[in-house]
């Protein structure tokens, strides 16, 4: 049975891991973390340049990632 929680406001599943990312000649070790768009919302982030995963990229599936200021200086 599904209850309604009023002190509830929000959920987002997500699934973690450690991967290697490599762009072009660089590369670093990071965190990846699949998320839900809900996912800023619930966890009280933001990004600072761009846009966090809409609700159409994760209805369509879209190849998107929001990086971090390290995985960026690391990268790029």
């Amino acid at each position: 049975m599904i209850k309604n929680i009023d002190s509830i406001s929000g959920i987002s599943a997500q699934s973690s891991t450690q991967k290697q990312v490599i762009y072009g000649n660089n590369n670093t070790n990071a965190s990846i973390i699949g998320v839900m768009p809900a996912y800023e919302k619930v966890n009280n982030t933001s990004v600072s340049e761009g846009t966090f995963i809409t609700e159409n990229a994760y209805t369509n599936r879209d190849k998107v990632a929001v990086l971090g200021p390290t995985v960026v200086t690391n990268l790029f």
